[in-house]
């Protein structure tokens, strides 16, 4: 999918409401506890991003979208914001990211990426040891979630147990799951019912 074509009307109300639900399904995973230096993978406008920065010594956001980013750029300027940190990477081609991480979070990413594997094993590379990652995604599904954006050609969602296991082969432990939202996506062919699940882990 093209996401710098999509990055001007990004931040909509539904997609609005839905970062500050998952924002705060992070934040209670990780009530209690410190973390230094955060990464966001697949950022987009940082919609969740700034829903989690208060919480956050260091947040670094990536995405492989310019646009996404050059927008979120500009609104990190103009918010006055100074613990985030936007790049445009595509770690999956081998970009570097910048520094290790003692906490990781993805949301509504996971599902455009064709090797999950590969996508694990290099989070975990820039992982702390103990450092936690926190996974938000699409629960399973029939293809209707893209079925009207023809030039989709990731995941139809997760069946959680199966990226647990993924998981434990690519150096996470103390992994949990939990379904936590049911949301309704609006499209021309009608209304689609989707659920999101949690998934946390730790590295090993």
């Amino acid at each position: 999918m093209n996401f710098d074509d999509k990055a001007q009307t990004w931040d909509s109300e539904d997609r609005a409401l839905r970062a500050v639900a998952i924002a705060g399904e992070i934040e209670a995973a990780i009530t209690g506890e410190t973390y230094h230096k955060a990464l966001e993978f697949g950022c987009g406008t940082g919609l969740v991003g700034f829903n989690l920065q208060h919480l956050l010594r260091e947040l670094i956001l990536v995405d492989n979208s310019t646009e996404m980013i050059r927008l979120l750029k500009n609104k990190i300027q103009s918010s006055g914001i100074h613990n985030m940190t936007a790049y445009t990477l595509d770690v999956m081609k081998g970009d570097p990211l910048p520094g290790r991480y003692d906490f990781v979070y993805t949301s509504m990413a996971l599902h455009h990426i064709l090797d999950t594997r590969k996508l694990f094993r290099i989070l975990s590379d820039y992982m702390e040891e103990d450092g936690f990652l926190c996974i938000v995604d699409l629960t399973e599904e029939d293809g209707s979630f893209h079925k009207t954006e023809s030039d989709f050609t990731g995941h139809n969602g997760f069946d959680p147990a199966v990226l647990k296991t993924l998981l434990e082969k690519t150096g996470f432990y103390d992994i949990h799951f939990k379904t936590f939202y049911e949301g309704i996506k609006k499209s021309e062919e009608g209304d689609i019912p989707y659920s999101l699940f949690l998934i946390t882990a730790k590295k090993k």
